[in-house]
C-alpha cells in the first residue's frame, strides 16, 4: 500500500509539473543551484578552519601511509598520490556513510536545501532540489600532508562532490552539504589515528 501511495504521488506532482504553465526557467533553476553551492562553501570551509585540519607528532610519511589505509578503510579508492604530501581518493555517495548516517544527513540538510532554492524557483519547485539516495554523486576526498617542526606533521582534509553523470543546461556544485562534511571528517580523524597509532 505504501508502495502504491509513493508510486501515485510521485505521478500526481508530475502531472501537475506538466500541467502548469512553465513560469520556471533553467536560469532560475540554475540560480537555485548556484547559491545552495555558495552557501556550502561559506560553511564547509568555517568547518575546514576549524576542524578539518590537525597537527602530529609524526613524520609526514608516517601520516601519509595513514591517510592512504583509511582512505581504503573508509570505502574510498585513491587516484592520486604525489610528492609524497597529497593523496586524492574517490567513491560514490553514501561512502563513507552507512544508509542511515546518509539519511540523517539528509534529513538535516534537505530542507534547508529546499529553502535556498525556494527563493529562486517558489515552493512548488523547489521539491524538485533534493539530496542523491546513494551512487548518482562521487565524494573525493583531498589530504594535504606538510612536514611541520621537530618531526611533526600537519595534516588537512577536505571533500568535493561531482555528479556521476551530467545534465545539460545544468551545472551542480562541488561543494557537499555541510552536515556530511562534519560527519565525514569526524569519522575520517577516528579512523586516521587509530592506523597511525598502529605504524
Amino acid at each position: 500500500m505504501n508502495i502504491i501511495l509513493k508510486i501515485t504521488k510521485n505521478i500526481t506532482m508530475l502531472l501537475i509539473a506538466v500541467l502548469i504553465p512553465s513560469c520556471v526557467s533553467m536560469q532560475q533553476m540554475q540560480n537555485g543551484m548556484n547559491e545552495i553551492d555558495s552557501f556550502w562553501g561559506e560553511a564547509n570551509q568555517k568547518i575546514i578552519s576549524s576542524k578539518g585540519i590537525r597537527i602530529y607528532p609524526n613524520k609526514a610519511i608516517d601520516c601519509l601511509n595513514a591517510a592512504k589505509r583509511t582512505a581504503i578503510q573508509l570505502g574510498f579508492t585513491v587516484t592520486e598520490e604525489s610528492n609524497n604530501s597529497i593523496i586524492t581518493a574517490q567513491a560514490l555517495t553514501p561512502t563513507p556513510f552507512t544508509a542511515d548516517e546518509y539519511k540523517a544527513i539528509i534529513a538535516v540538510e534537505e530542507p534547508m536545501m529546499q529553502a535556498i532554492a525556494a527563493n529562486h524557483v517558489g515552493k512548488f519547485y523547489s521539491n524538485f532540489y533534493s539530496l542523491d539516495e546513494g551512487g548518482k554523486f562521487y565524494i573525493t576526498v583531498r589530504v594535504h600532508i606538510a612536514a611541520e617542526a621537530n618531526d611533526k606533521s600537519s595534516v588537512q582534509v577536505s571533500f568535493r562532490i561531482d555528479p556521476k553523470e551530467e545534465i545539460k543546461n545544468f551545472v551542480y556544485g562541488h561543494n557537499p552539504p555541510p552536515e556530511s562534511v562534519r560527519k565525514g571528517i569526524e569519522k575520517w580523524w577516528y579512523a586516521f589515528e587509530s592506523n597511525l597509532a598502529e605504524k
